[in-house]
């Protein structure tokens, strides 16, 4: 079950953005399932009903070497219907975006020491693929009732990039 869990996310990660990897990608072959997300929208009932359920999945590997994001960066190729921005984010920026749950709002957490934009590949206005600074603090907003519509990160994501920094 397992290895279906797998294949159908590298099989999505090549069909959303153009990188086509496998687990001998991975060192050792190896791939961790990191968690699993069971994800509703809208998130709370105080907002309306269901419209969307399903489970997230969450794996984490590490690449071989050489396999480096800017080598990886020239094969994105975005789905339009599925994709309009991807990044690569370091572990400072990681680790931050973790704290903010929106379960257990830290409100002693400072985003100061983080830049106000991040690196990004996004869609312009003519549907092409093109680098662009993105603004840090959508990647920071928790979810309330009367911002649900909000741009944000997920909390099955924010708990996944939790286990992900417990990761040995």
């Amino acid at each position: 079950m397992l290895f279906k869990l797998l294949q159908a996310g590298l099989r999505e990660l090549r069909e959303e953005t153009g990188l086509n990897l496998s687990s001998q990608n991975c060192v050792g072959g190896n791939v961790k399932l990191i968690a699993l997300w069971e994800s509703v929208f809208p998130p709370k009932l105080s907002v309306g009903p269901p419209k969307r359920h399903h489970i997230v999945v969450y794996f984490h590997a590490q690449l071989v070497e050489g396999l480096t994001a800017s080598k990886l960066e020239g094969s994105i190729n975005f789905d339009p219907g599925e994709v309009d921005a991807c990044a690569w984010l370091d572990r400072n920026l990681v680790t931050s975006i973790a704290k903010c749950d929106d379960e257990n709002v830290d409100s002693s957490i400072s985003l100061e020491h983080l830049p106000d934009c991040f690196r990004a590949i996004v869609l312009n206005a003519d549907g092409k693929q093109c680098h662009a600074e993105l603004p840090t603090a959508p990647l920071f907003r928790v979810h309330t009732d009367k911002e649900a519509d909000k741009e944000r990160v997920s909390t099955g994501t924010k708990f996944a990039l939790q286990q992900f920094l417990n990761l040995p």
